[in-house]
């Protein structure tokens, strides 16, 4: 599994429950209830909490009144989580479940059953083609459907939540970047920040992913590093750049990461000039 180094959770308000030997303001009994049911169901979880949830694992954040707002479970295998061991967060915004290899149909009923959910981290988890990110799309919007991720534009800007959504490392394709351009083209997307490094996505998928730039109106940050869009793939960036920029259209995307592509000099030439003074091509490599 290959861990990006945007994958970084920021996790940093520990808290402990005194009843398990910690030393911190109680979590409340719904938060720690879904959490001792985790422990219970998934063995890796258990060894990681055998001590209760001390400040060393740093995976479980909750707010001054002790409910959880964020959940670091990245990097352990699980196997049997569901939806039902997340119920009873309500309050619960950031989720990583990166390099878990948790089945899809729990992953599924994960995302379905946290209406709050701001970032979620699913890196490295090898969703690998455009079937599994529809399939993720339906479980967003509770129900199954042929056009899932046409489903999870509507969920998205229904909830209005959603704002980072790590997918490295996944082999998604050029079918899962179209897939993904649908739900990006949304005029009510909230997706600011969508991590895709490390994707196999080529020119194909970066052609939809451009024109998917073109209608987005929330897309702030876009990380493709160690694809192989190449220079057609820059270059479709480009003309929809240039396009928005003769229209007098705003442009959104500040942070375009496009390095280890196989660009070449002149495509990455077009692409910088087609960006506005406050975009930034970073660490292009040709």
């Amino acid at each position: 599994i290959t861990v990006s180094r945007h994958l970084e959770m920021t996790l940093t308000a520990t808290v402990d429950d005194p009843r398990e030997g910690g030393a911190r303001p109680p979590m409340t009994p719904a938060s720690l209830a879904a959490l001792r049911s985790m422990k219970e169901l998934e063995p890796s979880l258990a060894e990681k909490w055998a001590n209760g949830w001390d400040e060393q694992n740093g995976s479980v954040t909750a707010d001054e009144n002790g409910d959880v707002v964020a959940l670091d479970l990245g990097g352990r295998r699980l196997r049997k989580l569901n939806g039902s061991n997340f119920e009873a967060l309500d309050k619960l915004s950031t989720l990583n479940l990166g390099g878990t290899d948790l089945p899809m149909e729990c992953i599924k009923s994960i995302i379905s059953s946290i209406p709050g959910l701001e970032k979620l981290y699913l890196g490295g988890n090898g969703i690998g083609t455009a079937a599994r990110v529809a399939d993720l799309a339906e479980a967003a919007a509770g129900r199954p459907g042929p056009d899932g991720c046409a489903a999870l534009a509507e969920e998205i800007s229904r909830r209005e939540n959603i704002r980072f959504l790590h997918l490295e490392g996944n082999e998604i394709g050029d079918d899962g970047a179209a897939a993904l351009g649908l739900i990006l083209s949304s005029p009510t997307c909230s997706i600011k920040e969508l991590y895709l490094g490390g994707n196999h996505i080529n020119a194909a998928g970066a052609i939809n992913l451009a024109g998917a730039v073109g209608a987005n109106q929330s897309l702030e940050k876009l990380y493709l590093e160690g694809n192989g869009i190449g220079p057609e793939g820059a270059d479709a960036f480009s003309v929809q750049l240039t396009t928005l920029h003769s229209k007098g259209e705003a442009v959104i995307l500040t942070k375009l990461y496009v390095d280890n592509n196989n660009i070449g000099k002149n495509s990455m030439k077009r692409l910088a000039r087609a960006l506005n003074s406050e975009t930034v091509v970073e660490e292009m490599v040709a």
